[in-house]
């Protein structure tokens, strides 16, 4: 009885002593778990007012090479000026950007990174697109910031398009590379 804890529980109008120490241990492991969750779900897109400076640069890096890619021809399997896919886009802009090397398929890179939510949405993020022109995941992109992305489309080529309903109807997951120091 020396160090008898007593935590108070109110509720409603009756309150309650816990202490045992076994109920201390499961109040306190209940405690430690509810704070950990609720640290977990903080979206930081919360806290957008204290941008990271990084945050412009990133952007302004992505928007430089996405222009420098626009017009450049689609060819399935491509990965050069001459003609490329959406996968090889991605692929290429990442590597040139941020010196990160990212699979070659749009799956392949679906499977890495970290998934996100749309309301969590960052420049740099990957937008990967199902049922776009086949079953499944065939469509991936760069989300350049202000519901703009960049991809390379069957039909016209690299280009920067708006995140509009038929992509977002389209939209399968939200992938994350960059860390937010990045």
């Amino acid at each position: 009885m020396n160090l008898l804890l007593q935590f108070a529980i109110a509720n409603g109008s009756c309150m309650h002593l816990i202490n045992s120490t076994r109920h201390r241990r499961l109040v306190f492991s209940v405690w430690i778990i509810g704070v950990l969750l609720l640290y977990q779900c903080q979206p930081a897109a919360r806290f957008h007012h204290l941008r990271n400076p990084d945050e412009t640069e990133k952007r302004h890096t992505l928007h430089e090479l996405a222009r420098s890619w626009q017009g450049t021809p689609y060819s399935y399997g491509g990965s050069s000026r001459n003609g490329i896919d959406c996968s090889a886009l991605v692929q290429s802009v990442y590597q040139s950007a941020f010196g990160i090397k990212l699979p070659r398929t749009a799956r392949a890179q679906m499977q890495k990174g970290r998934m996100v939510r749309m309301p969590w949405l960052r420049t740099g993020d990957l937008l990967f697109f199902e049922n776009t022109f086949r079953s499944g995941v065939d469509h991936v992109g760069i989300y350049l910031g202000n519901n703009k992305f960049l991809h390379a489309t069957s039909s016209r080529g690299v280009m920067i398009d708006a995140l509009n309903d038929y992509y977002r109807n389209h939209l399968y997951r939200i992938v994350r590379y960059l860390s937010p120091s990045r």
